[in-house]
Formats: structure tokens, sequence, C-alpha cells
């Protein structure tokens, strides 16, 4: 996790319809499984994006589907000095063992002094015939839906506005934002065809690749991530 001023520089956020750039920047950005509390250090605006986690995928010979990819939110919230957000980065699915299916990724969330609930969900697990879901989410300005994993015949799909997918057996690319702020989700992992690994797992929230040999077991997924952007100004 990283938390740091940004003097001098600036990122830009929508406001009806159109970008204009941020003063007086602090950035959270937290990869790291588990839940946490930020203090909002003054009052203005928070811009925050939520990646859930991706699914892993599964190992069945040439049968095993990939995981699916973690969904994202992104929601502009007003913000008062000291005011307390609590969120969770949500777990990558695990490798799986030979001839069993992948484990779900976990959903990551950030929630309100008022009870409100931004949830970018984790991408459904590859099972032994089948690749998973990608993950949806609920209660943001936008909800963007992960790519779902494929199976032994047909590869995975990309995340909405998101991260790529990855061949037959692949996982699915985790969603983003790359038609409003240029955020992306990571691209779903390759499957293992050979008795070689596939590609390593991307974060945040890309889905874990099937195993499609006799060898090894499934690819683990990534984690997910909260990205919580405070600035001064009121939008």
């Amino acid at each position: 996790m990283s938390s740091m001023a940004m003097p001098g520089r600036y990122v830009q956020a929508m406001r009806s319809g159109k970008l204009q750039p941020l003063i007086g920047l602090r950035v959270v950005d937290d990869m790291t499984v588990g839940s946490r509390m930020s203090v909002a250090p003054y009052t203005g605006t928070a811009l925050i994006f939520i990646w859930g986690a991706g699914g892993s995928g599964a190992s069945a010979n040439t049968t095993a589907g990939g995981g699916g990819g973690g969904g994202a939110a992104y929601i502009r919230r007003r913000v008062h000095r000291s005011e307390v957000l609590a969120y969770t980065v949500g777990a990558g699915g695990t490798a799986a063992s030979h001839t069993n299916s992948g484990v779900a990724g976990g959903a990551s969330s950030v929630t309100f002094l008022d009870g409100k609930i931004v949830t970018a969900g984790g991408g459904a697990a590859g099972t032994t015939s089948a690749g998973g879901a990608g993950g949806a989410s609920t209660g943001g300005d936008l909800n963007r839906t992960g790519g779902s994993g494929g199976n032994a015949t047909s590869g995975s799909t990309a995340g909405e506005f998101g991260g790529a997918a990855g061949a037959a057996g692949g996982g699915g690319g985790a969603a983003g934002f790359s038609d409003e702020l240029g955020f992306i989700g990571a691209a779903g992992a390759a499957s293992n065809s050979s008795s070689s690994n596939g590609s390593t797992i991307n974060v945040p929230g890309g889905g874990g690749g099937g195993n499609l040999n006799a060898v090894s077991g499934g690819l683990a997924a990534a984690a997910g991530r909260v990205l919580i952007i405070y600035t001064r100004a009121l939008l």
C-alpha cells in the first residue's frame, strides 16, 4: 500500500462528462489483501476505483476452464476531513491441484460512514469443464463486469473496458475504465497447454489460466485493488 502527496502533479477526473485537472492530491493505492481504513486528509472529493480479484483456473487435462476476471467499480464522493473509509482488497483464487476446479476470487469493497457500500465482485472459479464468469460490481457510479474464463476450445473474454483476454483455457481479463480515465484491469493469464507453466498472474484482478496438461495444477489468480484519490476540489 502507498499513501503519498503529489505536489506539482495532477490527474483528471470526470465532471459533467468533461475532464478537468485536480488540485491538492493525496493517493492511497492498495493491492495488499485484507481489510483496512483510510482517513480523508481534508474536506473535498474522493475518487475511488475498486477492482475485484480474479478466480483461479481448473486443472483437468484437456477440458480445464480458466478463472473469471474481477469486476471494477468507480464512485465520486464528497468527503469531510477525518472521515473514515473502510475498505477490503479481495484475494485472488489460489492454484488448483490437478483434476480439481479453481477457487473464486474475493470481492473488493469500500464502505462509507452512512453505510453505503461499493463492491467490485471477484471472478468465478474455472471448473473442470468450463471457464468461470467474470465478477459483477454494484453501488458505484460506474459498475463494470470482468471477462469470463475460456475453456479448452474457446478463448476467454476481455474485461468490460479493461484487461485483455487469455487464449483457450485462459483467464478472463479484469474490468476497468479505459473509456474514462485510462485505468484498466489486468489481462487474464494464459493457460497451461504443455508441461510448462502458463503466463504469470496479472494485478489487479486478472483471472488464472486453466491447466490443459496432465502434469501440474491450474494457475492462481490476481488479487484486487483499491485506489482512492483525495482532492481538495469539490467536484
